[in-house]
């Protein structure tokens, strides 16, 4: 990664100060600081850092994920489930390699901020690719009202089953 000198200044010394608050940890800020000043691009990897989400992908993933709760609700409010279970309309995530940043965010907003906590979403990734398959869904669930009391076969329709 190509940094100037100034931003690898500004680097080496929050990985500085760092290893002073994290002793447990020192050694190893002490050598990316190091890295750092020295301008070793080979020792110093920023890769954990995603791109990011736009406000229309954010607003995608807590819509998906608002969909599932209105799935989850409406499942549990039906007397007759039609052969629909809790595993039909469970929460899969999105794909670790391939959506990498949607995933993340979905883990954000479940597991830092504490928002569909009551959902019982266990599991981000997906292993498989999924934003197709939302976009799908989501089309069908705002088609049917966006609704936390939808019909079996609405349910059904949503998920294609």
């Amino acid at each position: 990664m190509q940094l100037s000198k100034t931003e690898r200044l500004l680097l080496a010394n929050q990985f500085h100060i760092r290893a002073q608050l994290e002793p447990d940890q020192a050694a190893e800020f002490g050598n990316i600081a190091e890295a750092l000043e020295r301008g070793y691009e080979a020792e110093y990897s920023f890769d954990y850092i995603l791109e990011g989400l736009s406000e229309k992908e954010c607003r995608f993933v807590n819509d998906v994920l608002d969909m599932f709760e209105g799935l989850r609700a409406s499942l549990a409010a039906l007397k007759d489930k039609s052969g629909l279970t809790a595993e039909n309309i469970r929460y899969r995530g999105f794909d670790g390699n391939g959506e990498t940043a949607h995933m993340a965010y979905s883990r954000y907003l479940v597991e830092t901020l504490g928002k569909w906590d009551d959902a019982g979403i266990k599991d981000h990734n997906s292993h498989s690719v999924s934003i197709p398959r939302y976009e799908t869904m989501l089309a069908k669930f705002v088609g049917h009202g966006s609704s936390f009391n939808l019909t079996a076969d609405q349910i059904k329709d949503v998920i294609r089953m």
